[in-house]
């Protein structure tokens, strides 16, 4: 019957300043065919995933103690938002595995709620129902996957947005981003090599004991592949480009998109309840489709299989509505943030946190303050911290910052400023005041990390 067993991927693309979708048509690691269309020109065959690149999002590992697999999503936010990656609404996925240690190992991939938003406006959901709506790197850690289950370090471009991914068993471990600054002359030699130096650093922190040795090039850097040179590596994108029929000069230059289909079901941004919609249409145009070209007795069969579906679809919202009342029941068990912050809090204080040097991070402050941005106001306070926010013995610093240049290079100095003032510090009310033609400002509080400046 046409239409089972086949996959479409799709993948959203900047074509001359208008998305489009590019996509291909799978049977198995066939490729049946493969273009680039309107979204809402797409074709509408077998199961359709879908992947997008979000220049916000935020991957990370971490481990947590957790004795109630229903806390893990609440632990999971939690490690992000203690990270500071957003300061807008956003949406979690990860991948759960208990280590030798008894704790939670979550493989961490989020993304701003504006960006999922905006894919989704622009896929024909109601049309064709997709099953997986992804991040293109999820899609590009899982495709390594296919061929090995080692470290492997990618470099990605995409309309000239270059993308270093440190991954893992199909996981994205850390993610760092250049883009050329505006009307900046900055060659592509210099932008690799403070991607690659990014995710050395990334590879050192999680991977003590080992070296990561394979480094791939895909997307746009496929021209600088170098015949013969990194024979592991080349190895492997040679492996890669031999499993799909069809798609041999493509899975390099796309590989957010024959890596889609093998992408689990955790890293999929869509809703549950759409994706139970979807699975029922996919079911219904199916049995749509069968009936048409049964009999009789395809008929009695079809009914068959369409009771079985009612009683499946009943039992599923059975089982969710008894989740959701347990879920509604943990949560009124759980701890306030209000309360953790005020317990966490207590806890630093009892530690000893009085010994703390002023110059000391004043200094501190003055070396990771990038060109392009000068400290204009700081004040030191002795008095408690921000709720929540450890202060090392009462002190708590306020720092305004004026930033020069257009919109996206001062997002990128504050961008990088705040990772770095993350180290040693936490940091709340963070405000970036813009306005064309005048030098930005950028204020934020901080609250020094116990016994980092003494």
């Amino acid at each position: 019957m046409k239409g089972l067993g086949k996959q479409l991927l799709v993948t959203l693309v900047d074509s001359a300043g208008a998305l489009r979708a590019r996509y291909v048509l799978m049977s198995g690691r066939r490729v049946l065919s493969k273009g680039e269309c309107a979204p809402g020109d797409l074709p509408h065959a077998g199961e359709a995933r879908a992947t997008f690149f979000s220049r916000g999002s935020y991957f990370d590992r971490a481990e947590v103690e957790a004795r109630n697999m229903r806390t893990l999503p609440f632990q999971a936010r939690r490690v992000i938002e203690a990270a500071l990656a957003f300061n807008e609404p956003f949406k979690v996925r990860y991948a759960a595995t208990e280590t030798n240690a008894g704790l939670q190992r979550l493989d961490l991939a989020a993304a701003p709620d504006v960006d999922i938003r905006a894919a989704m406006e622009l896929l024909p959901l109601q049309t064709v129902p997709f099953t997986r709506l992804t991040l293109a790197e999820n899609a590009i850690a899982a495709l390594v996957a296919l061929e090995t289950d080692e470290p492997a370090a990618v470099l990605w471009m995409r309309d000239n947005v270059l993308v270093g991914l440190l991954v893992e068993n199909g996981v994205v471990l850390s993610r760092s981003m250049d883009r050329p600054m505006p009307g900046a002359e900055d060659d592509l030699n210099a932008r690799l090599e403070r991607v690659q130096h990014a995710v050395e650093v990334a590879a050192r922190r999680l991977f003590q004991s080992r070296d990561v040795t394979l480094t791939l090039m895909m997307g746009e850097l496929l021209s600088l592949r170098v015949p013969g040179s990194d024979a592991p590596s080349r190895s492997l994108e040679n492996r890669m480009t031999k499993r799909f029929s069809g798609g041999e000069n493509e899975v390099l230059l796309w590989p957010e998109l024959y890596g889609l289909s093998a992408v689990p079901a955790c890293y999929s941004l869509l809703e549950s309840n759409y994706q139970e919609e979807a699975q029922a249409s996919r079911y219904a145009s199916t049995l749509g489709l069968a009936l048409s070209l049964l009999g009789v007795v395809g008929l009695i069969a079809a009914s068959v299989l369409y009771f079985n579906l009612r009683v499946t679809q009943e039992t599923f919202q059975t089982r969710n509505a008894k989740l959701e009342a347990e879920y509604a029941s943990v949560r009124q068990k759980l701890p306030s943030p209000e309360q953790l912050a005020a317990m966490e809090q207590r806890l630093r204080m009892q530690a000893g946190l009085t010994d703390f040097r002023v110059d000391d991070f004043l200094s501190w402050v003055s070396q990771v303050t990038p060109e392009g941005a000068l400290v204009r106001a700081l004040s030191v306070t002795k008095a408690a911290a921000p709720a929540g926010q450890p202060a090392a013995g009462g002190l708590v610093m306020t720092i305004e910052w004026e930033v020069s240049g257009d919109y996206a290079s001062v997002e990128q100095l504050t961008s990088g400023l705040l990772i770095s003032l993350g180290e040693r510090t936490t940091l709340s009310n963070n405000r970036l005041d813009y306005k064309p033609g005048q030098n930005a400002r950028f204020t934020t509080v901080l609250a020094p990390l116990p016994n980092t400046f003494r």
